[in-house]
């Protein structure tokens, strides 16, 4: 073994304070190296330290002769002499001046082990100066490594930094590689700089190459231990054998690795006590180890009385021989005060006052047992002045966390507890982890300090943040300290962030039974925040069955009342309140409910009670809350409660006057203020008051925040400039602020500065490259319908994203779902529907992804993610029918039902598209799951109602729909359908009671569109057409009936007789009716342009407004325009997906007709004549029916009518025209009561409108020898039309002749 190898053994023993080590490793150096006097000077230190101090003494003054060391031994007697303490005044001068003599002569070697002795005795800045001194006489390796353990003692205080000192020991080691302590400041380097990895890789060579020496192995184990990596500790510390020195080291690290990973309390107290001996054993009478290691233990224990009690026993086996130790006096009392055991620590520190009159931690923990028995009191409020007087009282985080919960408002006690924030991360950020980082944290002093915060919680935002990185920290360090979990969880969800808080919960399902229920509880909570009470419910019931105690626990009573109060049971929710009330009265007590819950639990039992109208109670219980929170940080909660209540009163005037009471210092300031600006803004129609109220925020604290809460205020009463003014002055207050960069570009897009908003946006993502920022420009270009530009953006970002997709980050997942489905709306909008369907298919995979790794990695319920999937898989089933893709429609829909089985939407989606299909079947099936998840589900009903109504089952469809709209009168979906199974049995007038009945029940019968669609409908085929275009106009701006309201109004000012549009208005010389045809021809042409805007505005189909406008072209009866009317219709015709679209097919057939070409007309109406019925194409193919059938009879194929005809009127009992024409057929074939019976059908059907079906009717009845019903039918005509020719001459004259006879 080298000489330097010997040092660093020597040196590693120092470091760690192990100095009856260090002689050891002194004696190993003389022994090895006797000529070198360095190792005796070594060896007088190390007796020194062991507190040997005459020895030390006498080896000094023998070496004072040694070149090499004369200067360090002089140095060295002077610090011994001063320890000792008998020492005169003329000893000290006389060394001071041969030091400074040596200090001319002296050579580097010898400043060098100056430095060294410096270090030793705690003089490192000294130390420093010597160890430049050396390097500057020579470049030594040696020399260099000494200096960089210097400034690794001075880094701790926060003087230099890591990675210039790992700099010095490089320049060390490439002097003499084999510098073992160089070799070790290096590794000690990297941990600092977190760097495990090149620590490890040196560590793991040093192994190798020093296989005489255990300290690379030693060091092995730190490097893991403050990586964390927990089995690769233990597999280092048990290649030591139980007699090796190198155990003492090890046993340390096995005892924090059971307190802070593994939780095994056995193992914990067993190894404590194995340390105790292996430090009696290799370490007598070291103090300071035992105390160390049982002030470690004690900040890790969790206050596990087990393990407490092993730890002070090792203090008090070492206070024997140490009687006038204040230090270890006070340990032991802080100790105590762990266990709760007040007395004793109480009897503790007072002998530490007697020991050391002026020691400031004997005081200060008489202080926290004077809080601990009697909390705030005056004889408190004394002690902490006294102890504000000592000199280390502005550093003690104790008394500032003393002083946080002994203050009387919520402000003072936060700025104590900011204090203990800066100081304590200001600690650990200068350590890696290690023994001292876990000393520095001490995770039971910040759980305290947490525990503090949660008082507080309500007052700032960044209080929850600063009690969250705490509690981040406790938790990363202790994993398994289970309350630091469970707390960091409960500040993630006061924080808003419920799904890392179910995340952090999930770790605590293998933790203690009482840990696992208390996780069971707060998961409850978060639940019904949430809204999912059902699940909450049953975290309670296991939270109960595993745990009996936890009803115990005001919050599960807490719990318990939501979900009844949800569930409407009041009374047991307002049972469970009081009784989480009274326990609250008594957690409180002992500190382990926080007061935001008790505040919580009053607000709900108040609002309860006011629902089932106890006022009086709720006002007695409002008083005690009052009362109760008084002077407490919730009371100001309290008070806005009060004025809410005041409000409902009416008291107005009471309510500000209350409001004003709510001081600048008060939690709740901002939030009053706020409700008295609007009071100002609703109650007194008072602007300037409602603004004064933000404009005072601005002037109290100029802050971003007060800013944006006055250009909120502007906004509101609607001064979008100076609203603006406010946001950007937020921005230069906090230029980089994302949520302010965001706000200002809503607010431009608000107020309509669209120019301004592209620009801000433009300039803000290139600075800050905000995710929110692109979708917000993207959504902008996309309202602005500058597709192009939103479509290039987002393609750009997607390929940006698409580099980082290798990281696979659940965030950038998230957004690329976004980007996509963003993308699909900007490429539906600009027609390019193959792409949006495609970037669909994108979105839904990220979502996928997110979903999987939700469900593999954090084991949450992914809810949202899942609500997501449904909306993309319905958005690409609505595109794909579309895109007249309906079994791609399906599979859509059924890959949605795969992410939720019984959601409602997906599945009517489905039924609806199996309705249209025409698989009947499939739509029942579909339909019955849904109403076995919801039986009262109106869509599924109206739909089972079809499936009877296509099915031709009118009967049955009628009984559905009249028992459906029976048991929902304002179900106007059902109504409608109601309305057409009657017209088309010929019962419409059955109807009108259901009508009158909807506008009874109905809330608002002006304005409600659904009943004026339903009226309307109603109206036009009850033949009253005026009634029905006014109900139908007042409908046509509807977002839901609109469309279909205006398809309606255009075929009554098309065809308001009902007649075939290829016989009507034939050449008729009535001006008036000429006249009255030309402006409903005109009005028919406005109202189809307003539909083509409706449905180009919603990139809806054009197909059927195309129709319509021919068909209005067609009933102007001009050549020319049914000319073009014929080459538009040929033009939908040749379309591949139009080939058969019967509305073409009747255009087309209808052109021939009225110009003469019969054949070609026939031809194209046989194409449809085998087609089957179906609801969505019935009004065009019954016309086309009628049509042939109508050439049929010009051609007297009087069969083939009749076939088609009855096809018709099984389908529509109520068609008028197939009535006449089979009415006509029986004339001609001279069956009259059959005619007689067809046209007395029709005139009935038509209310009695036509006169020509009325003549029709009474002479079939005169032929029929039915005279006086002819007489009725033909009275009926002339009240009609008076001028009616021949009716007087042909039926009632020959009628009444004939009745004579």
């Amino acid at each position: 073994m080298a000489a330097s190898d010997s040092f660093a053994r020597i040196f590693f023993h120092f470091h760690h304070k192990h100095f009856n080590l260090m002689v050891g490793a002194c004696k190993d150096a003389i022994g090895k190296f006797p000529a070198d006097p360095s190792f005796k000077l070594y060896h007088s230190l190390a007796l020194i330290l062991t507190n040997r101090l005459e020895e030390g003494v006498n080896d000094l003054e023998g070496l004072t002769h040694e070149n090499d060391i004369k200067l360090a031994c002089t140095i060295a007697l002077m610090y011994a002499h001063k320890f000792l303490g008998v020492a005169s005044r003329e000893l000290f001068v006389k060394l001071d001046i041969q030091m400074k003599e040596y200090r001319k002569s002296a050579e580097a070697h010898d400043f060098y082990n100056s430095a060294f002795v410096l270090i030793t005795l705690n003089k490192s800045e000294k130390a420093l100066d010597y160890a430049e001194k050396a390097i500057s006489l020579k470049s030594d390796g040696e020399f260099s490594s000494l200096k960089g353990w210097i400034l690794l003692t001075l880094k701790t205080l926060g003087k230099h930094n890591a990675s210039n000192i790992k700099a010095i020991f490089s320049k060390a080691l490439q002097d003499n590689p084999k510098d073992l302590l160089a070799i070790l400041g290096v590794t000690e380097c990297c941990l600092y700089l977190s760097e495990f990895r090149e620590a490890l890789s040196l560590i793991n060579q040093a192994v190798v190459k020093f296989t005489s020496t255990s300290l690379p192995l030693l060091e092995k184990i730190k490097v893991h231990f403050a990586a964390q990596d927990w089995d690769q500790t233990l597999e280092a510390i048990n290649r030591f054998s139980s007699a090796d020195y190198e155990l003492l080291y090890g046993t340390k690290y096995e005892i924090l690795i059971s307190l802070c990973h593994s939780q095994d309390h056995k193992a914990t107290c067993s190894g404590i006590r194995r340390f105790s001996d292996l430090a009696r054993k290799f370490e007598p009478n070291n103090t300071a180890v035992i105390l160390e290691a049982s002030r470690l233990f004690s900040k890790v224990s969790a206050k596990r009385e087990s393990i407490l009690n092993e730890t002070i026993a090792m203090l008090e086996g070492v206070m024997q021989t140490n009687i006038d130790s204040a230090e270890l006096v006070v340990e032991l009392g802080n100790q105590y005060l762990l266990l709760g055991r007040t007395k004793e620590a109480v009897r503790l520190f007072k002998s530490a006052t007697k020991i050391d009159e002026g020691y400031f931690d004997a005081f200060l923990g008489l202080s926290v047992c004077e809080f601990m028995e009697n909390g705030q009191s005056q004889q408190l409020f004394k002690q902490i002045q006294y102890l504000l007087e000592l000199k280390d009282a502005s550093n003690s985080l104790a008394l500032h966390l003393l002083q946080a919960k002994a203050a009387d408002s919520s402000v003072e006690a936060l700025s104590h507890l900011k204090v203990i924030f800066d100081i304590k991360t200001h600690l650990l950020q200068a350590n890696y982890y290690s023994e001292k980082y876990l000393i520095n944290l001490d995770p039971d002093f910040t759980l305290d300090v947490i525990r503090e915060y949660l008082q507080h919680a309500t007052t700032n935002k960044q209080v929850l943040e600063h009690a969250l990185e705490l509690a981040n920290v406790v938790a990363k360090a202790c994993p398994s300290l289970s309350e630091a979990v469970y707390l960091q969880a409960k500040l993630q969800h006061l924080k808003g962030d419920s799904i890392s808080a179910l995340r952090t919960l999930e770790t605590m399902a293998n933790m203690s039974e009482a840990a696992s229920s208390e996780a069971g509880l707060l998961m409850a909570q978060i639940q019904v925040n949430k809204g999912q009470f059902d699940r909450a419910s049953q975290s309670l019931e296991a939270c109960m069955s595993s745990n009996f105690k936890i009803r115990e626990n005001p919050m599960c009573h807490y719990i318990t009342a939501l979900v009844d109060k949800h569930s409407g049971n009041y009374g047991d929710a307002i049972k469970a309140l009081s009784t989480a009330l009274t326990l609250m009265n008594i957690t409180v007590k002992n500190n382990d409910v926080s007061l935001i819950d008790k505040a919580s639990i009053y607000v709900e039992l108040i609002d309860t009670l006011n629902i089932v109208g106890q006022s009086d109670e709720a006002q007695k219980i409002l008083e005690e809350a009052t009362q109760d929170l008084q002077g407490t940080p919730e009371e100001a909660r309290i008070l806005l409660l009060s004025a809410d209540n005041l409000v409902v009163r009416g008291n107005i005037q009471g309510t500000l006057e209350l409001l004003g009471k709510i001081g600048k210092g008060e939690s709740c300031y901002k939030e009053a203020r706020m409700k008295m600006a609007d009071m100002f803004l609703t109650n007194r129609r008072d602007k300037h008051a409602f603004l004064e109220v933000y404009q005072d925020f601005v002037k109290e604290q100029p802050s971003a925040e007060s800013y944006v809460l006055l250009g909120d205020a502007c906004m509101k009463i609607l001064e979008p400039d100076d609203a603006l003014q406010n946001y950007e002055k937020a921005l230069k207050e906090n230029p980089n602020d994302l949520f302010l960069m965001r706000k200002m570009g809503k607010a431009l897009v608000q107020t309509h500065y669209f120019n301004r908003a592209v620009e801000y946006y433009k300039k803000s993502i290139k600075e800050v490259k905000d995710p929110e920022l692109t979708l917000q420009l993207a959504d902008l270009y996309l309202n602005l319908r500058e597709y192009e530009k939103g479509e290039l953006l987002l393609l750009d970002e997607l390929d940006e994203e698409h580099r980082k997709s290798m990281a696979e980050d659940i965030n950038d997942l998230l957004y690329q779902a976004k980007l996509y489905s963003l993308l699909a709306e900007i490429q539906e909008k600009s027609g390019n529907f193959t792409f949006a369907v495609k970037s669909l298919k994108d979105a839904m995979d990220c979502q996928m992804r997110v979903r999987k790794r939700y469900a593999l990695e954090q084991n949450v319920a992914s809810e949202e993610i899942d609500r997501q999937l449904v909306d993309i898989s319905l958005k690409l089933g609505e595109m794909a029918i579309s895109m007249k893709s309906n079994e791609q429609a399906v599979s859509y829909y059924k890959e949605g039902l795969t992410v939720s089985p019984n959601n409602t939407s997906i599945l009517v989606a489905l039924a609806k598209l199996y309705m249209q299909m025409n698989y009947l079947e499939l739509c029942q099936q579909t339909c019955a799951i849904i109403l076995r998840i919801d039986q009262d589900n109106e869509a599924a009903s109206v739909l089972m109602a079809d499936i009877a109504f296509r099915k031709v089952d009118f009967d049955m469809a009628l009984f559905h729909f009249t028992q459906l709209v029976s048991k929902q009168p304002c179900n106007w979906d059902a109504l409608i359908r109601l309305i057409e199974i009657s017209r088309r049995l010929g019962t419409i007038q059955e109807c009108e009671h259901y009508v009158v009945v909807a506008e009874e029940k109905c809330a608002n019968p002006l304005k409600e569109a659904g009943l004026l669609y339903s009226k309307a409908y109603f109206q036009w085929h009850s033949g009253n057409l005026n009634a029905a275009l006014k109900n139908f106009n007042q409908v046509r701006q509807d977002p839901e009936y609109g469309s279909n309201a205006l398809y309606n109004m255009i075929e009554i000012c098309l065809n308001p007789d009902g007649e075939m549009l290829a016989e009507q208005f034939m050449d008729s010389d009535d001006i008036e009716y000429r006249d009255s045809r030309f402006l409903a021809l005109k009005t028919a042409d406005r109202l189809i342009k307003d539909l083509r805007q409706r449905l180009e505005s919603k990139g809806e189909d054009l197909l059927r407004c195309r129709l319509l406008a021919n068909f209005r072209l067609l009933a102007t009866k001009e050549k020319y325009n049914i000319e073009r009317a014929l080459e538009d219709f040929v033009a939908v015709a040749s379309q591949n997906d139009h080939k058969e679209n019967l509305g073409a097919i009747l255009g087309m057939s209808t052109a021939y007709t009225l110009l003469k070409q019969q054949q070609r007309a026939k031809n194209q109406l046989k194409r449809v004549v085998k087609n089957a019925w179906n609801f969505e194409d019935a009004h065009y193919l019954e016309k086309c029916w009628l049509l042939l059938a109508d050439q049929y009879i010009q051609s007297n194929k009087l069969d083939s009518a009749n076939e088609l005809i009855a096809k018709v009127v099984q389908h529509n009992k109520a068609c008028i025209k197939a009535l006449e024409y089979l009415g006509y057929i029986c004339e001609k074939e001279h069956k009259y009561k059959e005619a007689a019976r067809n046209y007395q059908q029709a005139w009935k059907v038509g209310m009695k409108s036509n006169a020509s079906t009325g003549f029709k009717s009474a002479y079939c009845l005169m032929k029929c020898k039915k005279y006086p019903d002819a007489i009725d039918t033909a009275n009926e005509v002339l009240q009609l039309n008076p001028d009616y020719a021949n009716v007087k001459k042909d039926i009632l004259d020959k009628c009444m002749n004939n009745l004579r006879v």
